[in-house]
């Protein structure tokens, strides 16, 4: 989600009055040449075509994905509208998710191969970067996101996973609400 706020005010500047990114997925220069050069494919693209896209209902969904991480971490009402919304009926009765693995895992491989850092400096409205305490996951690309940016704040919320948003959805909104207040 950041990242694609910051490469869509990279495209059409003055888009956005500011931005609140949380934890954006946007590999500096040096770390996607390594990624690129490492080769085989993204460990998070492996894993969503391997992951289960069926459940025999909704409610057998949401306990499944409750019960272990990294969405165990999500406020249950966040998790509800998760399943709730992200998945379709099928004619047998079961439900399907509705981002298909296939397609979550080019997500993910198109989120390490991107350029979005080389251009950072073409954002110039204000940017709140915030960061989860998971510093060696993807919390661990927020400071040199923020680094590179014209007008950035950097926020910590060392509480949260990379899932923060909706972890703790009120207390986001309301850093988000205040960011744009000020």
């Amino acid at each position: 989600g950041g990242a694609s706020l910051l490469r869509a005010e990279q495209r059409r500047p003055r888009t956005f009055a500011g931005l609140y990114c949380f934890e954006p997925i946007v590999l500096t220069t040096e770390a996607r040449r390594a990624s690129a050069a490492a080769g085989g494919e993204q460990p998070l693209a492996v894993g969503a075509r391997r992951r289960r896209e069926v459940f025999d209902s909704l409610d057998a969904a949401y306990e499944n994905f409750a019960s272990k991480p990294p969405l165990q971490s999500l406020d249950p009402e966040a998790l509800r509208a998760y399943v709730d919304h992200g998945f379709e009926q099928l004619p047998d009765g079961t439900v399907r998710l509705k981002c298909r693995g296939v397609d979550e895992a080019a997500v993910y491989t198109a989120s390490v191969a991107h350029d979005t850092y080389d251009h950072l400096h073409l954002v110039t409205c204000p940017v709140t970067v915030a960061v989860s305490g998971d510093l060696e996951g993807a919390g661990r690309l927020a400071r040199p996101v923020a680094d590179a940016l014209p007008n950035a704040r950097f926020e910590d919320h060392p509480e949260l996973g990379h899932f923060g948003p909706l972890e703790a959805p009120a207390v986001i909104a309301e850093r988000i609400r205040a960011t744009f207040l000020a």
